[in-house]
């Protein structure tokens, strides 16, 4: 089985030498796309060229378009692999994952892997992709491969321990995040120029990239637009329960509206909107209302693939801790108060605000 190895890059001097050195020991060929480098990336990638003779150098011209760049990457030549592995300049492969793809033999469309993004964040990508599946990718930014019933129906999750690892530049760089930010905005801006149909899941993470500069009336309004577009494609659902949890950090006011048309329309809504929302109502001290939607946050069903919403648990032992403090100060329910604390300790047994409300309780009349 054969699989060559598909990346665009820019200015990844420090990283890619070491991995192509990675991708070396399983790849078929290598395909590398510089898409307008200005540090020694091509030197170092022109060096490694002359030893072996299966990494290739390609040339796109940026357009401010993501999608067209990695299409770009996979079909700027014949390949005649199997599969087609693609991962950033800046990633970095773990053993296991070396060794799986060494020996891989697969059938399906499209493999699943999971990808650390972060120290603390574990993201899925769709990283090794069946040549005659013929998949695209789609979205000038925030990038995805496009898959239907027509161009796939099989795909593998492997749960292996198998990992593409981000190298933390972007966290230790502030400047490199910030270029990062306004060259994502720019293509957002781009979009909007050219008149692009923007999805669900466009409005989303514009808002969220808005966000993220700082512009935050402007985060809202595409927010809001994410939310009153929910209709056109209910597949991003999760980007609908997302814009409203970030309009609650701008205007609570108006988020809540918002969250009513969600909540109307049968959306699955996540523990963590329902632990903002009780949130939304502790703070203008109507108690019985954050209750309510603490209760709902507590007895929400979990979603299937539990791995993507890890942040559910943090936010399930913090509800039981407001319905505590919601019981003994406003309530006057110190038996339903303990009940709620203890709750805590079956989860978390060394919860340390659990066990010192336990302790006040305790002594308390």
């Amino acid at each position: 089985m054969k699989i060559d190895s598909c990346l665009i890059l820019k200015n990844e001097e420090q990283n890619i030498e070491k991995l192509i050195n990675q991708l070396l020991e399983f790849s078929n060929e290598i395909h590398l796309t510089d898409t307008g480098s200005t540090d020694n990336t091509v030197n170092i990638i022109k060096e490694i060229q002359k030893e072996h003779s299966n990494v290739f150098l390609h040339y796109f011209e940026w357009c401010k378009d993501f999608a067209k760049a990695r299409n770009y990457s996979l079909y700027c030549y014949e390949c005649k692999a199997d599969y087609q592995f693609w991962c950033d300049g800046d990633d970095e492969l773990n053993d296991k994952l070396i060794e799986t793809l060494k020996t891989f033999d697969g059938q399906d469309d499209l493999y699943t892997l999971n990808y650390l993004y972060t120290k603390t964040f574990l993201q899925k990508r769709n990283s090794l992709i069946k040549v005659a599946a013929q998949i695209k990718w789609v979205d000038p930014i925030h990038e995805f491969l496009y898959i239907t019933q027509e161009n796939s129906n099989n795909f593998t999750y492997f749960d292996n321990g198998s990992l593409i690892i981000h190298q933390h530049e972007q966290e230790e760089n502030p400047n490199r995040r910030q270029d990062s930010l306004s060259r994502n905005l720019d293509i957002f801006m781009n979009m909007e120029k050219e008149n692009y149909k923007f999805s669900v899941r466009n409005r989303f993470y514009y808002g969220r990239e808005l966000y993220s500069k700082g512009l935050r009336e402007s985060a809202l309004n595409q927010f809001q637009k994410c939310i009153d577009d929910r209709y056109s494609n209910v597949n991003w659902y999760t980007n609908v329960i997302n814009s409203c949890i970030f309009m609650f950090s701008i205007n609570g006011d108006i988020a809540l509206q918002y969250f009513y048309k969600i909540f109307s329309d049968e959306i699955f809504i996540r523990k963590d909107l329902y632990y903002i929302v009780g949130n939304y109502f502790f703070a203008k001290q109507r108690y019985k209302l954050a209750k309510f939607y603490y209760l709902l946050c507590i007895n929400c069903e979990e979603p299937n693939n539990y791995a993507l919403f890890y942040y559910d648990r943090e936010c399930h032992l913090k509800a039981l801790l407001q319905l505590g403090a919601i019981e003994c100060n406003y309530n006057n329910n110190k038996k339903l108060a303990i009940k709620y604390n203890k709750d805590v300790l079956k989860i978390d047994k060394k919860n340390e605000t659990a066990i010192n409300n336990l302790k006040i309780l305790d002594k308390k009349k």
